[in-house]
Order: structure tokens, then sequence, then C-alpha cells
């Protein structure tokens, strides 16, 4: 489970399915067909699934989106959000994330993340 501190309706993001390099892969579902700002605030919630070098999680602030890409219209409640983390300097973090469909795993969202995680 991911430690975050939204409740629904705005919790987006429900668990980690796998870790992969530098990143994780996060289930995420909507009350409703989400809107493009939907899908980068439950990107930014998968980012609890990220670990330090230390093996824990920290809760993280959203500071910054680049390269934000809508590449079809969502029609489903559910999705899948793979993060990754590009490169870091102390606490701030850049992050590249891919939303896909759980029923064709097209890609639907993309773009870029800039996170400071809490100590």
């Amino acid at each position: 489970m991911l430690n975050l501190p939204h409740q629904p309706p705005i919790r987006f993001a429900q668990n980690v399915i796998a870790k992969e390099d530098d990143g994780v892969r996060v289930a995420v579902s909507f009350p409703k067909a989400p809107s493009l700002g939907m899908m980068i605030e439950a990107a930014a919630q998968s980012c609890a699934g990220l670990e330090d070098e230390n093996g824990s999680t920290k809760e993280g602030f959203l500071l910054a989106l680049k390269g934000i890409k809508l590449h079809q219209k969502a029609k489903e409640l559910s999705y899948e959000i793979v993060v990754k983390k590009e490169y870091e300097l102390g606490s701030m973090h850049y992050i590249d994330f891919k939303v896909y469909s759980c029923a064709n795993q097209e890609e639907v969202a993309s773009g870029h993340l800039t996170v400071a995680l809490a100590s």
C-alpha cells in the first residue's frame, strides 16, 4: 500500500504493481473518466512508491511540470502509471511518467514532474 495523506475522492494511486529499474508501476483508479489534471495528480501520488537508497518511501510535493502530453482521451476508470527517476539533486527529483490503459496497454498520457521529497 502507498503511504499517502490523500483521501477519496482525490486519492487515485492505489497500490504498487511492480518495481522497475529506478521506478515503479502503480495501479490507479478514478471515480469518473479522468481529465489530464487528474492523471498528473495520480502520477504525482505514484511517486510515493519510489524508494530511496535506504529502501524507504517518503511523502513528496509536486513543484513543476514539463512536456505534458495527452495522447488520447481517457475513457476508462482504471490505469497503470509508470514513474521513473531521471535524476535527483538533494531532495529534488526529476520524474518521467507514463499513463497506460489497462485494457490495451496503450499510452494515454506522459510527461515530466519535478518533485521535492520530504525528509
